[in-house]
C-alpha cells in the first residue's frame, strides 16, 4: 500500500513502469493502448524510447535500497523486503574446487588429472585469446600469423580510440560498444569504513545484437 500511495502522491500512476497492485489487473497493453489512442487524437507527438536492457547491470544496489527505503517511508528495510531484495539483486557462483571435489568423488576425474591439468576443465576450451582470433584471421584471409596479429590489433585499437573518444561502435549483426556514465556517488572505504565521494567515471559496455543472441542459443 506504500509503494502505490508514494505512486500516486509522486504522479507515478500513470508510468508504465511503476509496478503497482491498485490498477485492478490492467497491463502493459492497456497501457500500450492508451498511448495509442492519444497519439491518434494529436496531430504530432514526440515519442521517447529508452532501452533499458542493461540497466539492473551498472545500477548501485546501495542506492537501490535506500531508494526502496525512501518508498515505504522507512529507514531499514524488514526482513521479508530484505529477502526479496537481496534473492533479486544477488548473483550466484559455485567454486571450481568445489565442482572438482564432486568430479573426484564421482570417479569422473582423478586427483592425478586435476594435479596435472589434464581434468575435465582443461580440455573444455573456456576463453578464446587474442591469438586464437589472430590465428583464425590469418586461416580465414589465407595471409601469415603476423598480418592475422596486425589485422586484429588494428580493430581493437580502433574501438578502444573511439570509445575514448565519447563515440558508439555499432556492428551490424554483432552488436554494439558504447560508454556508459557512471555519475558521482557516495561510497563507503572498504578498509576504514568511512564514506568517501567516488569520482564520476566512464565505463565501457557492449550491448550484444538479437542476431548475436540468436547465434548463443542456437537459433
Amino acid at each position: 500500500n506504500k509503494y502505490n500511495e508514494y505512486c500516486l502522491s509522486n504522479n507515478l500512476n500513470d508510468a508504465v513502469i511503476a509496478y503497482r497492485t491498485n490498477l485492478k489487473g490492467k497491463t502493459n497493453i492497456e497501457f500500450a493502448k492508451s498511448a495509442f489512442d492519444f497519439i491518434k487524437k494529436n496531430n504530432g507527438c514526440y515519442i521517447l524510447i529508452s532501452d533499458f536492457s542493461s540497466f539492473f547491470d551498472y545500477i548501485e544496489h546501495n542506492l537501490l535500497k535506500n531508494n526502496l527505503c525512501k518508498v515505504l517511508s522507512v529507514d531499514k528495510l524488514e526482513d521479508d523486503f530484505y529477502k526479496v531484495f537481496k534473492s533479486m539483486t544477488r548473483y550466484t557462483y559455485i567454486e571450481k574446487e568445489i565442482i572438482e571435489q564432486y568430479l573426484i568423488s564421482n570417479g569422473i576425474e582423478t586427483k592425478e588429472s586435476i594435479k596435472n591439468n589434464n581434468s575435465l576443465f582443461d580440455k573444455i576450451p573456456w576463453k578464446i585469446t587474442k591469438k586464437d582470433l589472430s590465428i583464425a584471421v590469418a586461416e580465414t584471409l589465407a595471409t601469415t600469423k603476423t598480418e592475422g596479429i596486425n589485422a586484429v590489433n588494428a580493430v581493437f585499437e580502433e574501438i578502444q580510440k573511439a570509445l575514448s573518444e565519447g563515440k558508439t561502435i555499432d556492428i551490424a549483426g554483432f552488436g554494439k560498444f558504447e560508454i556508459f556514465f557512471r555519475k558521482e556517488r557516495m561510497g563507503i572505504n572498504p578498509v576504514t569504513k568511512e564514506r568517501i565521494m567516488i569520482p564520476a567515471t566512464k565505463l565501457p559496455k557492449f550491448r550484444p545484437s538479437q542476431t548475436l543472441k540468436n547465434k548463443c542459443n542456437n537459433r
